[in-house]
């Protein structure tokens, strides 16, 4: 859906406009919350004040988007949450926040999206040139924080001198991928 046509629907308060509201942009702005430190509920309560603070935006005669709506939602999304983790409480009331964003805010978000993004394609080509087993025996060290003895008996290892030695090797070949890479870029 264009942008234009959907802040008209969103104006008169079409329902089609707010679920395709949610199901374009919430997963994007609900992970933004949880990656830094916000709970599910949390997501769902920033979002709903994201597009409360969006809304009264759009209503306005002099509101002029300057940037993707994704990433005016995205500014405004971050904006509430790091105000919230700043003070220490839940977000005030949806009269503070309706600051209008300047075209630094969307920029510096943009940015950090960008970089996000290089981010993830870094550790994306990184895990590809890593053993199956070593993204195995990482992820569960690291990711899913497993306890050592859960990953010795489900993969097989001996003892956890065995296990130790596996993840040494396995912290070896990322590190030495990474600096093949970093040198590279």
């Amino acid at each position: 859906m264009e942008q234009d046509q959907l802040i008209l629907l969103l104006r008169n308060n079409e329902r089609s406009a707010f679920i395709y509201l949610y199901d374009t942009f919430y997963p994007l702005l609900a992970r933004y919350i949880q990656q830094h430190g916000g709970t599910k509920e949390d997501a769902e309560d920033f979002f709903q004040e994201t597009i409360i603070v969006f809304m009264r935006n759009i209503k306005k005669d002099s509101f002029q988007l300057s940037s993707s709506l994704k990433t005016y939602l995205y500014a405004i999304n971050k904006n509430l949450w790091l105000k919230n983790v700043r003070t220490g409480k839940p977000a005030a009331s949806i009269e503070e926040h309706e600051e209008v964003l300047s075209e630094q805010d969307f920029q510096a978000v943009e940015e950090y999206r960008l970089k996000e993004q290089q981010q993830e394609g870094w550790l994306h080509e990184l895990v590809n040139k890593v053993s199956q087993h070593c993204i195995i025996l990482i992820t569960r060290i690291f990711f899913k924080n497993n306890d050592s003895d859960v990953i010795i008996q489900e993969l097989g290892y001996r003892n956890a001198h065995s296990f130790n030695n596996q993840k040494y090797k396995c912290l070896l070949q990322l590190r030495k991928e990474g600096k093949k890479m970093s040198a590279s870029r």
